[in-house]
């Protein structure tokens, strides 16, 4: 069970590739920049904006890679100056392809070991018990 935004991100690790949505200033990843991770392959519509959101994650030196449709607008200018000088790479893919892209992996891809209801502890008495936002579990599921 993901409780906040804390936990959301809590297990995002260095090299991660991590999907943003939204438009322009909508979807900012504001836990994602205070979480630490870095060399992240970012997946969004754009490459961020003024010093806001992703902006952030580019001026810390944490973005390896930003996959996007819409590299470029007037406030772009941290973007801009990390991929001039070759500190950042850049896939630039029409908003279909990128949209079918993101559809056709979320369909196919599922992890293994990973349950499809969320999150689970194995107990010592053998049963599969959803872990609750405490880290306790939260009753017996069967």
């Amino acid at each position: 069970m993901i409780c906040d935004a804390q936990d959301a991100v809590a297990g995002i690790g260095n090299g991660s590739t991590i999907l943003v949505g939204g438009f322009g200033m909508a979807g900012m990843p504001t836990t994602l920049v205070d979480q630490g991770a870095g060399d992240l392959t970012i997946v969004s519509n754009n490459a961020g904006n003024g010093d806001n959101g992703l902006a952030v994650l580019l001026a810390a030196g944490r973005m390896a890679k930003v996959v996007c449709s819409f590299p470029r607008q007037t406030d772009s200018y941290v973007f801009d100056g990390l991929y001039r000088a070759g500190k950042v790479l850049l896939e630039v893919v029409p908003q279909g392809n990128l949209s079918e892209r993101i559809r056709a992996a979320g369909a196919a891809r599922r992890e293994p070991g990973v349950p499809q209801n969320g999150p689970q502890l194995r107990a010592g008495d053998g049963g599969v018990h959803p872990r609750g936002c405490s880290g306790r579990t939260a009753g017996r599921s069967r």
